[in-house]
C-alpha cells in the first residue's frame, strides 16, 4: 500500500463448485475447478476502514465442453473471465492503518 491509500494485487486464485460434489468420483470434481491468476488494484484511505477495489480473474483452465455431433462445433472449451469491484469495511485494524 502506498502513503496515499492506493494498493495493488496480484496472485493465484483457485475456484471450485460447492453443489453437486461427487466425493465418488473424485476426477469429476476435480475438473469442475478452475485456476485463475488474479490482479487488481483498490484505494483504502489511511484514517478510514472502508475501501474500494477492482479485480480481473483469467482463468488458466477449461471450464466445460460442449460436444454437438451433428454441427461443426466440437470440443468447444470455455474459459473463466472474471471483473470483480468491491466496497469493504475492515473489520481489524480499521482506521488505524500504519503508514
Amino acid at each position: 500500500m502506498t502513503n496515499n491509500g492506493f494498493y495493488l494485487e496480484a496472485g493465484p486464485q483457485l475456484g471450485f463448485k460447492t453443489g453437486d460434489v461427487d466425493f465418488d468420483n473424485v476426477e469429476a470434481t476435480v475438473e469442475g475447478s478452475d485456476f485463475s491468476i488474479c490482479g487488481g488494484l483498490g484505494f483504502q484511505p489511511t484514517k478510514s476502514p472502508f475501501g474500494i477495489g477492482a479485480r480481473y480473474n483469467a482463468g488458466m483452465g477449461t471450464t466445460g465442453e460442449i460436444d454437438f455431433n451433428n454441427t461443426s462445433v466440437e470440443n468447444a472449451d470455455f474459459k473463466n473471465g472474471v471483473f470483480q469491484l468491491s466496497i469493504y469495511w475492515r473489520l481489524f485494524g480499521g482506521g488505524k492503518l500504519k503508514k
